[in-house]
């Protein structure tokens, strides 16, 4: 069964949404970027795939998804 995850990258300064960042999954090659509001979805998401959120002029971050992430909206700052 394929899964999806949805979520808002916000700025760790200020929590206003970030547009434009990249949300890749190193472990199927899929990518999507933000929109203005900061939001993404992602499909064909599964347990233990690697998101790598990625902006010039940001820190870099990793998300290993758990169970918990399947089909679930989460907040990256």
């Amino acid at each position: 069964m394929a899964h999806e995850l949805k979520g808002t990258v916000v700025s760790d300064d200020n929590n206003k949404p970030l547009q434009g960042v990249g949300v890749y999954n190193k472990t199927t090659g899929s990518y999507k970027y933000t929109n203005v509001s900061g939001y993404f979805e992602l499909d064909d998401i599964s347990v233990n795939d690697i998101i790598y959120f990625y902006q010039l002029g940001y820190e870099n971050q990793e998300l290993i998804i758990i169970e918990k992430h399947l089909d679930s909206e989460i907040d990256i700052a």
